[in-house]
């Protein structure tokens, strides 16, 4: 008696011996420093790749190679920001105004 196939993401994880292991939102928010609001819209806007899982498909399940690939999209190159030579230019300081309503110009009027 022969064993049934193996499905087939079955096969192909037989033949790579390397299974993927997939991280929930909570713990990549923590490993990223931010929080589970931001992963969620990552996953929205197609930034970050992930799974539904469940029986609703509330659940989100975010890969290794998927994080590994949205990390490396989004490395800065620290001399595009920091270049010493160029010098800094400083935001002009805005000019504080006072606003003014009409009660004020009521009551600063002397009788």
């Amino acid at each position: 008696m022969t064993a049934p196939p193996l499905p087939l993401f079955a096969r192909f994880f037989a033949m790579t011996d390397a299974k993927p292991k997939f991280r929930t939102v909570p713990a990549v928010a923590e490993m990223l420093s931010c929080s589970e609001r931001h992963i969620y819209r990552l996953i929205v806007d197609g930034q970050l790749a992930a799974i539904k899982i469940g029986a609703n498909g509330r659940e989100y399940r975010i890969s290794d190679q998927s994080l590994t690939d949205f990390i490396s999209k989004n490395k800065v190159n620290p001399e595009d920001f920091f270049d010493p030579d160029i010098e800094e230019k400083k935001a002009p300081v805005a000019t504080k105004q006072t606003a003014k309503s009409r009660w004020m110009a009521r009551t600063s009027t002397k009788y």
